[in-house]
Parts: structure tokens; sequence; C-alpha cells
């Protein structure tokens, strides 16, 4: 994987491996909310805006920092301006904080040594590429995975058809051999402009009840999923 700081076209691959796994990052992968919520109350409390807790963190969560960052100004007028230097400032403080807390899903790293030569794995994030592989490397799983798409690295985010787009054309699968793996409405949102088959993990980054978001299959962690995933894309590895 090489690291990339803008977006850039595509290469087109033409793959024999027998399926190909999408990866949400956060609540997904990796249980990274402290970190998250301790760098965004340390850009808040900079800039004078009020302290989140973990309730507004999963009502608002998955969509980007940016995003994430207009919701706390609430009734007041929104300053891009303001908004670029808080986004600047949480980032700064993440990217050094981000794995102080983080850790991975149970039998995450078992699950991708077992997928490693039989599907291509990818992540899919809306955090900063840059940061992403940093957090995979110092966790130990960054080798698992063929490439890591943030938000920084295609022209549009999740949970943009657009963003599906660009990756589909560069691994070329059938959408029958793609599953993907998130922990909210907006990787279903995402799943759901094909009818791609949905692995929803619990206890996600979002405000809403699994039986609001349609998905797949139900998981606590990634402990004995490879049969499952198996017979989601109805094939057979030993």
């Amino acid at each position: 994987m090489k690291t990339s700081s803008s977006p850039k076209k595509l290469q087109i691959k033409n793959l024999t491996n027998k399926g190909l796994l999408i990866f949400d990052l956060d609540g997904t992968l990796i249980e990274s909310k402290k970190d998250i919520i301790n760098s965004f109350n340390f850009a808040f409390k900079k800039n004078q805006l009020s302290l989140i807790n973990e309730t507004f963190f999963l009502e608002n969560a998955s969509r980007g920092s940016k995003f994430f960052i207009k919701k706390n100004f609430k009734k007041k007028k929104i300053n891009k301006t303001l908004i670029n230097k808080i986004n600047t400032d949480f980032i700064n403080h993440y990217s050094k904080n981000c794995t102080k807390n983080t850790v991975c899903k149970k039998g995450l790293k078992k699950f991708l040594k077992k997928t490693k030569n039989k599907f291509i794995n990818i992540i899919s994030t809306n955090k900063k590429k840059i940061i992403a592989e940093k957090i995979c490397k110092k966790l130990k799983i960054f080798q698992y995975f063929e490439e890591i798409f943030g938000s920084d690295t295609l022209l549009n985010k999740k949970p943009s058809k657009k963003h599906l787009d660009e990756i589909l054309k560069k691994y070329n699968f059938k959408k029958s051999k793609v599953v993907i793996f998130g922990d909210s409405e907006v990787d279903y949102k995402l799943s759901s402009h094909y009818k791609i088959k949905y692995i929803l993990m619990k206890n996600g980054y979002t405000s809403k009840k699994y039986s609001e978001i349609n998905h797949n299959l139900l998981i606590n962690d990634y402990k004995n999923l490879l049969k499952s995933v198996n017979k989601l894309l109805n094939i057979k590895i030993k």
C-alpha cells in the first residue's frame, strides 16, 4: 500500500481471489471511541465550544470530522473559517493520540490472517488515510489489507454511491462477491446502492438500534466468522 495525500485516478485490477471484503474502520475493526472523543474535546475546549459526551458522539459519528464539528455549533452561526481551524486542531491532536486507548475488535487478527490470501481485504473510512494507516500499523493489522481508502483518497466520501463505484471499478468483482462490514447506517447506505451483503457489528458508533439498520448478518466480534462469510458469498474455502 502506498500513502496518498490527494485523490488519484484508480488503476483497474484483475483479480482471481474469491471475494472482496470492504471494512469500515472505527467501531468495526477497532474500538477507537475514547481517543476520538478526547481529541474533539481538546479542539472544542481550545475554541470555546461545548464539550461532547458519548451520546453526542454516537448520534453524529461516521460522517467525517467537519460534519461532526458543524453539529456542535448548535444554534450558533456556522463560521467556515472557525470550522476549518477546529478541524485542524482536532486532526493535529488526534494524529498524535490516535492509538492511546484504541484496540482491535476481538478475534480480528486471527480472522484477517485467514482471509488475507483468500479474499481481497480493504478499508473504506471517512478518516484521513495517513491516520488510518498509522493506527493499523500500531495495531499490527496493516499488512492484512490490500489498500486503505480514506476521506482524502477518493473524490467522494461514504455513503456516496460514487465512493463505492470508484472502489468497485478498481477491484472489478461481481457485486455478488462483495461483502461490506460496518457498524452503522452509514455503511448500510453504502451497501444498499447495489444490494451488497452487509455485516453489522454490534455496539457500533450509532444511536440507532440494530433492528433499524438492515443487515445480512449481525456480529459481536470476528471469532469463528469465516464460515459465515463463505456462506454469504456462496463459496467454499478450506
